[in-house]
């Protein structure tokens, strides 16, 4: 769901990281070089992405075109 990037004990950062990740439409956030550095359960469970550390967004995406076109 998160790669190390987010590690905050900061319960007003879980807060919002709670709220993404209930929602049914897909959420991923990408960091500047394109890596994605968060996706929310639905996007997790659509894909089947179980590990996303060091992934880039066009690789998370290209997982996706099957699952959209199937």
């Amino acid at each position: 769901m998160f790669s190390p990037y987010f590690s905050s004990g900061n319960s007003s950062f879980k807060f919002i990281l709670d709220i993404l990740d209930g929602m049914d439409d897909w959420v991923r956030v990408v960091d500047r070089s394109n890596s994605v550095i968060f996706i929310n359960r639905s996007m997790e469970r659509d894909l089947g992405i179980r590990d996303l550390a060091g992934k880039k967004c066009y690789e998370i995406m290209a997982a996706a075109i099957p699952a959209i076109t199937a």
